[in-house]
């Protein structure tokens, strides 16, 4: 059963939130999505834009720890030698970029300053990605967010692995908590405070339950996107589809724009 939309506040989003519960909240998500690998049924999604575009980049916005990141970029670069995959956000877990980029042998680089999703600097060309992190914004902000991406002439992505509805709400309720509860012994890097403020003091299992929660009554459908769409494409000059990939756990709901005439692409 579907649900109303409610933009209630996210731990995550408030600019005071200590940065250290902040870091581990999204440590806890990158561990996640590459233990799960939820993004893998995208990477023809994301292959199909690339290859529009004259140099193959992703501008991923909101990257929290960069979950997932990892194994898109290694499924990519199979084919796309040349790829390269740009980390932002607006409190951006420097520690986890710093990681991955390594790993990648700096293929997969990072801005180390906040950045905003709709104001992209000009200078960070590609396609643009929204992995679980287009529900941060609220209605007018996503409208600024895409009429950015247009006014640069950029494709974009957006990806969620839940819908507004009664079961993923009561399901993130339950299960966000217990998941951190079980992984965060797994979670590098190993932290003796992350253990204590889990287990003896459970501040990240609330957070994780309360933001959890909230991802889900935060969520997007269809036609709420389809609408912003339409309010920021005043002039038609993208394409827009939606749909789903994947099956079970790891289906994934997309929304995808790019420029009629991908010529133009920087």
């Amino acid at each position: 059963m579907k649900i109303r939309r409610m933009h209630l506040f996210e731990f995550e989003d408030l600019e005071k939130f200590p940065k250290l519960f902040r870091n581990y909240l999204t440590d806890f998500l990158e561990f996640l999505a590459e233990l799960h690998d939820f993004y893998k049924y995208t990477i023809p999604l994301l292959r199909k834009q690339l290859k529009m575009l004259n140099k193959p980049s992703i501008i991923d916005i909101g990257s929290g720890a960069g979950g997932g990141i990892d194994k898109i970029y290694t499924s990519l670069s199979q084919e796309i030698k040349t790829l390269e995959i740009t980390l932002t956000d607006l409190y951006p877990n420097i520690t986890a970029f710093k990681r991955l980029s390594k790993k990648s042998n700096g293929r997969i680089k990072y801005i180390e300053y906040p950045v905003s999703a709709s104001e992209v600097p000009n200078d960070l060309i590609g396609l643009r990605t929204f992995f679980r992190s287009f529900h941060h914004f609220e209605p007018n902000l996503c409208v600024k967010v895409l009429k950015d991406c247009i006014a640069n002439n950029q494709p974009i992505g957006i990806f969620d692995i839940q819908q507004r509805t009664v079961l993923f709400f009561i399901f993130y309720a339950i299960i966000s908590p217990l998941l951190v509860l079980l992984y965060t012994p797994f979670i590098k890097p190993f932290s003796g405070k992350r253990l204590l403020f889990t287990y003896i003091i459970p501040v990240v299992p609330f957070i994780a339950f309360w933001d959890g929660s909230v991802t889900v009554l935060r969520t997007y459908n269809t036609d709420e996107l389809k609408k912003m769409a339409v309010s920021a494409d005043v002039k038609n000059k993208y394409k827009w589809e939606s749909g789903q990939i994947g099956k079970g756990s790891k289906t994934v709901f997309y929304f995808l724009g790019s420029p009629k005439n991908h010529l133009n692409y920087h």
